[in-house]
C-alpha cells in the first residue's frame, strides 16, 4: 500500500506540472479559449484584473506549484484541493465540447472533458485521504467525547467525595 501510495501522487501530480508549465510557455495560445471563463470569473472573484493571458500564466503557476507539493507528498490534501479548483475553470475553458463546431474538434474535446473528470475525482479522493489516520473531524468528535466523559467522571467523583464527607457511606 506504501508503494502505491508513493507512486500514486506523482502520477496524478503530472499532468498539471507538465500542463502549468506548457501554460506558462504558451499563455498567448491559451488566452482565447480562457477569455469566456476569465471574463465570468473576474468580477464575482474579485480578481485584480481580466486580462486572460495574465490569469492563464498565474493559473499555470499555480498548477505547478500545487502539482509539485502534490507529487513530493507535501500538503498533498491542500494541493490536492487546490488543484481540484483550478481544474474546474481549465476544463470549461480548454475542454468545451458543447462549443465545437465539427465533430472530430467535438469528440477530442470531449474525450478531454472526461479525463478531466477522471483527474478530479483522483484530487478529490486525494484530498480526503488521511493516509489512515483520523481525520480533523473524527478527532474533534473523539476530543469532545473525552472531555464529557471527563466531566461526568468528575461529577461522580465529587457526588462521592461529597457523599464521604457528610459519613454517608458505609465504612
Amino acid at each position: 500500500m506504501a508503494l502505491v501510495r508513493l507512486l500514486a501522487r506523482p502520477l496524478l501530480a503530472a499532468p498539471f506540472v507538465f500542463g502549468g508549465f506548457n501554460q506558462l510557455r504558451n499563455s498567448e495560445q491559451f488566452a482565447p479559449a480562457a477569455e469566456p471563463v476569465t471574463n465570468r470569473l473576474a468580477a464575482p472573484l474579485k480578481l485584480p484584473t481580466s486580462d486572460p493571458n495574465v490569469l492563464v500564466k498565474v493559473n499555470g503557476a499555480a498548477m505547478v506549484a500545487g502539482g509539485l507539493l502534490l507529487a513530493t507528498g507535501k500538503a498533498p490534501r491542500v494541493s490536492s484541493a487546490l488543484l481540484s479548483g483550478l481544474l474546474i475553470p481549465t476544463t470549461l475553458a480548454g475542454q468545451a465540447f458543447w462549443a465545437a463546431d465539427d465533430e472530430a474538434d467535438k469528440r477530442r474535446h470531449l474525450v478531454g472533458f472526461v479525463t478531466n473528470l477522471g483527474l478530479l475525482g483522483g484530487l478529490l479522493t486525494s484530498a480526503v485521504d488521511t493516509a489512515g489516520k483520523p481525520g480533523l473531524t473524527y478527532r474533534a468528535g473523539m476530543a469532545k467525547d473525552a472531555v464529557g466523559r471527563a466531566a461526568h467522571t468528575g461529577a461522580l467523583e465529587a457526588r462521592l467525595a461529597a457523599a464521604n464527607a457528610q459519613n454517608k457511606l458505609p465504612v
